[in-house]
């Protein structure tokens, strides 16, 4: 019995690593409908482009859709290249990117809010 116990204990914490090394990958619009499912969940952001970036963080553009990207656990390289090359409102070609993500679950001014966001080369 203790034998069992320890290899479930084990397969649970395999299968959370899994998780957390292959995120799920996601489109805006699902992103949006579904948030209250991917709070606190890291996720691949596949259509997004970066817009508006400045010290208080970015917006992202998928389709239809806007998200606020927060400055609290944004990687710093991903950081610089979205100040330096998406501070426009225009959306541009190179900040256009798969985007890792972890949705708070709460909104800003109706925006989903993202925090820990890193480029994804």
């Amino acid at each position: 019995m203790r034998f069992a116990i320890i290899i479930a204990a084990v397969a649970v914490a395999l299968s959370t690593a899994a998780l957390a090394e292959n995120p799920s990958k996601i489109v805006g619009a699902d992103l949006y409908i579904d948030l209250a499912q991917y709070a606190g969940r890291v996720v691949i952001l596949t259509d997004g482009g970066v817009v508006a970036a400045d010290n208080f963080g970015a917006l992202i553009v998928a389709a239809a859709v806007r998200f606020k990207i927060i400055t609290d656990g944004i990687d710093p390289e991903s950081f610089r290249f979205m100040l330096k090359n998406c501070s426009s409102i225009m959306l541009q070609s190179q900040c256009k990117f798969p985007l890792l993500v972890t949705p708070t679950g709460e909104k800003s001014a109706n925006l989903p809010v993202l925090k820990d966001v890193k480029m994804i080369q």
